[in-house]
């Protein structure tokens, strides 16, 4: 960590330097900004983290479970077309990865348990509700 050269995501998000003090930051929102988060190894390994706090939950089910870890992201309800959509999501993810076992530990990390088809699933959801809108830009 350098102060005349911020971490490179940073940059994506207009991250100041750290060479002045900022008081308030401008909000942006740019195609990169999506990039970023569904990309750096810094944002995959949080989701890697968060998939595994959530399925470890007690909720029951996925959606119950997805109810939990969105609220605990953005503090608010989530709405059932996103529901809907992230188990759509799920269900081919979880599909892509019992037909293709080789990629599991490509997003699940070679260290990380668990490793299976349903952890992989759980990282790709969390990555997507992590992208979000509501999430990169809360009020």
């Amino acid at each position: 960590w350098k102060r005349s050269s911020p971490y490179p995501s940073l940059v994506n998000f207009d991250g100041p330097t750290h060479e002045v003090c900022t008081a308030r930051r401008i909000r942006t929102n740019t195609p990169l900004q999506s990039l970023t988060t569904l990309n750096d190894s810094a944002y995959v390994d949080l989701c890697r983290a968060f998939a595994f706090n959530t399925m470890a939950n007690k909720g029951n089910g996925f959606a119950e479970k997805l109810r939990i870890a969105y609220q605990q992201i953005v503090y608010s309800d989530i709405r059932e077309s996103t529901i809907t959509a992230m188990q759509k999501l799920y269900q081919q993810a979880l599909q892509h990865y019992q037909q293709h076992p080789e990629d599991i530990l490509k997003i699940t990390g070679t260290h990380s348990t668990p490793s299976s088809a349903t952890a992989a699933a759980w990282i790709v959801v969390m990555n997507a509700m992590m992208n979000l809108d509501e999430v990169l830009t809360k009020n």
